[in-house]
């Protein structure tokens, strides 16, 4: 047995950021993904990829798990708002929104967890808001989510 000292370990919370993959750029993927086997899956980012800055304190990941007859299933929803509605990145969104894809999220320590795998992906949703108030302004919110059976598993520590 193995002890774990965790008075020596600060881990902060929320999220850094929230990389959203089409299946089609997952080249490499173990066909069952464990915390053993992950560092081995390879994503090859597209060519039209965007970082959009800042929206660390709208992150939300949240797996939830239930006991079915069949097995666990985990219940994936990844979500994000950015405070502008742009062209480029509603072309962007709509571009995936039919494809399948996986979520990786990054923790502001570097640690790396990725939900969703080749053989069981997430689906891409996004929806524009307007608000009533000229204060409300304007916002793009970004959904990733599904019902899987593929735990969601660490990248790295």
């Amino acid at each position: 047995m193995a002890d774990i000292n965790t008075s020596l370990n600060e881990q902060p919370g929320g999220w850094f950021s929230f990389n959203i993959y089409e299946i089609d750029h997952v080249t490499s993927c173990p066909d069952l993904l464990t915390n053993a086997n992950a560092s081995s899956i390879v994503i090859n980012p597209p060519t039209d990829h965007i970082d959009i800055l800042p929206v660390r304190e709208s992150i939300k990941i949240r797996e939830t798990s239930k006991k079915t007859k069949a097995g666990v299933v985990y219940n994936i929803k990844g979500e994000f708002t950015c405070q502008i509605q742009t062209k480029e990145l509603d072309t962007y969104l709509n571009k995936r929104i039919h494809k399948k894809v996986i979520l990786v999220g990054i923790k502001h320590f570097g640690q790396q967890k990725i939900y969703g795998s080749k053989k069981c992906p997430l689906a891409l949703e996004y929806q524009l808001v307007n608000g009533i108030k000229y204060e409300d302004g304007s916002a793009i919110k970004v959904l990733v989510s599904g019902k899987i059976p593929q735990k969601p598993v660490f990248i790295n520590d």
